[in-house]
């Protein structure tokens, strides 16, 4: 058995509004100046966000003196890691017989979403997850825990602004939509998320984590479908699965596995993945597998 090492989930701080110090980094997250957690959130490239990362320095607790220099960069601080988040049953099935997933996870499985979820700069969703299954992406097993910035892909059409996403977040959402739909999207949505338009008609994998590894996101959560993680996965874009496995056989032809589409990946005897962590908890496998 392989042994279990989930990291330690990042943290907030408390604000401290009084500072007068802007309480957004341009990245549509809100944080305190007195926030240990350094300049991974400030935007490292802009001189905007370098200076805001000095007066974090001379603000933070226990240090009175600025550092003597800012890092320099360096090319592997432009790497940002993607990792799908998944649960499926003993047969392979990850969706209900009527096309959702609700109740057959248990606590422990939602407790360790949030673990991923606090390691997480960004969570990626759909169009069709937040419709059918109006995710709750705040993290609540952790207390202070920081929330990933939701990112939400909409190829076509729009959605509902009553939905928990814009309301149960430290964040504005950004929205990544296409020319086609940017219209539709901004008359709803403009006043509730930030929106980013592609220069086409679909939404491309390859464009959407150019996006974020310019905002400086270096952590990726991808909870979307099996058809969204298709996408990405054909495109080599993921780097780790976190794979819950629950004690359920649904047994009806036809439903989804982890990734959906009426054809194969290209090469997929050719991509290899390590299992790096399988913990038992209860009647459920946790499993990490990583790309070779």
């Amino acid at each position: 058995m392989i042994s279990s090492g989930h990291g330690t989930p990042r943290f907030k701080f408390p604000d401290a509004t009084q500072t007068g110090l802007p309480m957004s980094d341009g990245n549509g997250r809100r944080f305190s100046p007195c926030d240990p957690r350094g300049s991974p959130d400030l935007g490292r490239n802009s001189r905007k966000n370098k200076s805001l990362y000095r007066l974090w320095n001379l603000l933070k607790p226990g240090v009175s003196h600025p550092p003597a220099r800012i890092a320099e960069s360096h090319p592997e601080e432009n790497l940002m890691k993607l990792s799908i988040n998944m649960a499926m049953t003993m047969d392979g099935k990850v969706v209900r017989p009527d096309g959702k997933w609700y109740g057959l996870t248990s606590k422990e499985d939602k407790n360790q979403m949030d673990v991923y979820r606090s390691k997480s700069d960004a969570i990626i969703v759909g169009k069709n997850s937040i419709i059918n299954d109006n995710p709750v992406v705040r993290i609540r097993s952790i207390p202070n825990a920081l929330n990933p910035r939701p990112v939400i892909l909409i190829r076509k059409g729009t959605i509902p602004p009553d939905k928990h996403v814009f309301d149960e977040s430290d964040h504005i959402p950004l929205i990544v939509c296409t020319k086609s739909n940017l219209k539709e999207i901004k008359a709803s949505l403009e006043n509730k998320a930030e929106i980013f338009a592609l220069d086409s008609d679909e939404i491309d994998p390859k464009k959407v984590t150019g996006i974020l590894k310019r905002k400086g996101y270096k952590n990726v959560l991808l909870e979307g479908g099996p058809k969204l993680n298709f996408s990405f996965l054909e495109g080599d874009l993921v780097d780790r699965i976190y794979l819950t496995l629950v004690p359920y056989i649904i047994g009806k032809n036809g439903l989804a596995g982890i990734a959906d589409r009426p054809t194969e990946l290209p090469n997929f005897s050719e991509r290899e993945w390590i299992l790096k962590e399988s913990t038992p908890k209860g009647n459920e496998i946790f499993l990490v597998y990583e790309r070779v």
